[in-house]
């Protein structure tokens, strides 16, 4: 049995999670038909297009000089993608990963859109399951690893936040000295990676390669300084946030360490087309303003949204609707208070809670005002009652909790 185990690896991927080579019961299809298509796509199909796009990607970076930049961490991948898909695709052909699909099947499919006139390839790499980051890297060798940050996610899988740093950090294993890691200088677990690469590091945020200095934040983004060593330009990107901008020096740096220039990384952020429900602005009928940000939800995000809804509330009554987070296993109850603090501590006039963890939420409020729901279906007639033209309205969750149907509904 242990051979054959050993032989289904080697066939699927190196340290490929076993739940991708065995499905869990609960997504199985009772009908047989579907169950035969599933398992020859999963143990046909898939395997045979991973191993086909590895080798392709070898021949185009070998024989075609493709550039392969891979992005991980706790938060800020998407974004910093987009913003390095904006930049690079200036100077060439640039192909980047699909939104919203589990990097084991996006990596595959995003490398094999490439051709020979393909200049840059980014790739997201997401890991949830022990394991991911290991295959992933048997995948691809990137010329370039971005690491956003570090932080308490995925923590049910990964134990805690040294269980992410260990699985995160292994993008990093096995590059060469000719390979370049960027790493966030304001992000402490990040320091820890550079015993575990003999890549060059290149450092951004405070004392960095790259870092923004007079950050301004309003509702039509973020206004900044782009400082590198040498140089400084006015930046102005179209999403809000202090975590943004972040996003953005991830991105600026890996972008000059191809040569891009500093006017061609301006371009590239300021016409970034921003993704839908990441602090997207909305104003509603009676003058009242909607931060959408319900694209995914944990303790550093939630931070760093309530920072940004502070910074740019004025005189408006600001209005919380916020959702459980997931997946932080034996940390879930202890973060869900620590959030009822920060949410205390930040002025809320009124709070609306979503989902069963809420109730630690809740437990730490003890001057705001507030009421607790177990679905995003009970939150609508709450959110009108309070809602006023003055209103500053921040939606917070995660997608499971389905909350971007309260703002669907909201006009």
């Amino acid at each position: 049995m242990q051979c054959v185990n050993s032989l289904l690896q080697w066939w699927h991927g190196k340290n490929l999670p076993l739940r991708y080579i065995f499905p869990p019961d609960e997504n199985l299809p009772k009908d047989f038909f579907k169950l035969i298509r599933l398992y020859f796509r999963t143990w046909v199909i898939h395997p045979l297009k991973r191993r086909l796009a590895k080798y392709y990607l070898l021949i185009l970076q070998s024989f075609f000089n493709l550039k392969v930049i891979a992005i991980t961490g706790s938060s800020g991948k998407t974004t910093t993608k987009d913003m390095l898909q904006s930049i690079l695709s200036r100077e060439g052909e640039t192909v980047s990963s699909y939104l919203n699909i589990d990097s084991t099947f996006n990596i595959p499919a995003t490398i094999l859109k490439c051709n020979p006139s393909t200049k840059y390839l980014i790739l997201e790499m997401g890991v949830e399951y022990r394991g991911d980051m290991s295959f992933y890297r048997w995948l691809v060798n990137p010329d370039i690893a971005i690491i956003t940050n570090i932080y308490q996610t995925h923590t049910l899988y990964f134990g805690n936040e040294e269980g992410v740093l260990e699985e995160k950090s292994g993008i990093v294993k096995g590059l060469g000295e000719n390979a370049v890691v960027v790493l966030n200088s304001e992000n402490k677990p990040s320091q820890k990676i550079i015993e575990k690469s003999k890549a060059k590091i290149i450092w951004f945020g405070k004392n960095g390669a790259f870092e923004a200095i007079n950050l301004k934040l309003s509702f039509e983004g973020s206004h900044f300084i782009l400082k590198s060593i040498n140089q400084k330009i006015e930046i102005n990107i179209p999403l809000t946030g202090k975590h943004f901008v972040e996003n953005a020096l991830a991105a600026s740096t890996a972008a000059s360490t191809l040569n891009i220039s500093f006017a061609t990384i301006k371009a590239g952020l300021e016409k970034l087309i921003p993704q839908k429900q990441r602090m997207t602005v909305k104003t509603l009928k009676n003058g009242a303003v909607l931060l959408d940000d319900t694209y995914n939800n944990n303790p550093s995000a939630a931070l760093a949204t309530f920072f940004a809804a502070n910074e740019i509330r004025g005189t408006k009554k600001l209005i919380l609707v916020y959702g459980d987070m997931k997946e932080l296993g034996n940390s879930e109850i202890q973060d869900h208070l620590d959030i009822g603090k920060a949410i205390e501590n930040l002025g809320v006039d009124f709070a609306i809670l979503v989902g069963p963890l809420s109730i630690y939420t809740r437990k730490s409020l003890k001057k705001t005002q507030n009421l607790r729901v177990e679905t995003a279906q009970e939150v609508l007639p709450i959110l009108k009652s309070q809602v006023t033209k003055n209103s500053l309205i921040l939606i917070k969750g995660a997608r499971s909790l389905k909350l971007e149907e309260v703002v669907n509904k909201l006009k």
